[in-house]
């Protein structure tokens, strides 16, 4: 029948030919025009799609939406194709983070030490003490964002007890079911793609294993420029809610079983089920 497709025809076998008259559930993201390098096509537009977080496309034409789907053997050679990872940070990643974020100790020292650090030259030392002490005691505080194997973002977080400049703000203390998200950056250049909400989700899922409720954070009301505080809007716009506000310094909070996805929560249920072991928290003394 007319609504039967047609094996001679390699585009209506296409996942998004399967789609498109359906429910159009996959999201399309386009490319750019034109034909790839050597190649003798049509002046159409050249799409991927995406159905989770695996990209996926099949050769051929679809005449319904004018789309060129090709084989993923080939999507590498196309520049607008970019690779995105998240690894957890480590002593070896250090000297990834932007370079200002390398040796800045704003949230690991208290201020009169921390500037006592700067003062003297061991702000540096003084970070990898920190990262080295949190990664034994408590375990991963921090993710690094790359695409293309080019860090990109980053964001660091760890229990109140491990962040002494956090009892200076006004509207602390943070809460004790929460960790605190200390600060995240995404260079200029890959800014409104969705990375910083990706680091966040990912935070998310990593303490929802852990045991923890929520995630909390000190927002800059005032916010205008980069600094180590991050800007209360932006922090609303990916889910925090004011938990205590402050003209200046509000303290928000997002419970992180609202931040991850279904798949997220039957990924960890897994884990849990399967015995995955994982490090118990543990606070620093005091």
């Amino acid at each position: 029948t007319a609504n039967q497709p047609d094996p001679k025809a390699p585009w209506q076998n296409s996942v998004h030919h399967r789609t498109h008259e359906a429910t159009n559930n996959l999201k399309t993201r386009s490319l750019g025009s034109g034909a790839w390098a050597g190649d003798a096509a049509p002046p159409l537009s050249v799409s991927l799609e995406s159905s989770g977080s695996a990209w996926v496309a099949s050769e051929g034409l679809c005449p319904g939406c004018s789309v060129i789907m090709l084989p993923l053997s080939r999507l590498c050679a196309y520049r607008g194709v970019m690779g995105r990872r998240l690894v957890p940070l480590t002593l070896d990643s250090l000297a990834d983070l932007p370079l200002p974020c390398r040796s800045c100790v704003f949230w690991e020292l208290d201020p009169v030490s921390g500037e006592a650090a700067v003062k003297d030259g061991r702000a540096e030392q003084e970070k990898e003490s920190w990262i080295s002490a949190v990664l034994l005691e408590w375990g991963s505080c921090g993710r690094i964002a790359y695409v293309d194997d080019v860090p990109v973002g980053f964001v660091l977080y760890a229990p109140p007890a491990y962040v002494p400049r956090a009892l200076a703000f006004p509207t602390s203390p943070i809460s004790p079911d929460a960790v605190q998200l200390m600060t995240a950056r995404v260079l200029p250049g890959y800014q409104g793609q969705g990375i910083g909400r990706t680091l966040v989700q990912t935070v998310a899922k990593d303490l929802v294993r852990r045991g923890f409720k929520a995630i909390e954070a000190f927002g800059d009301a005032h916010w205008d420029g980069p600094g180590c505080v991050l800007p209360a809007d932006h922090l609303l716009s990916v889910g925090f809610k004011t938990v205590r506000p402050h003209r200046r310094y509000p303290r928000l909070r997002l419970e992180v079983r609202s931040a991850i996805s279904w798949k997220g929560e039957v990924e960890v249920a897994l884990e849990r089920l399967l015995g995955a072991v994982q490090k118990e928290p543990s606070l620093r003394p005091l």
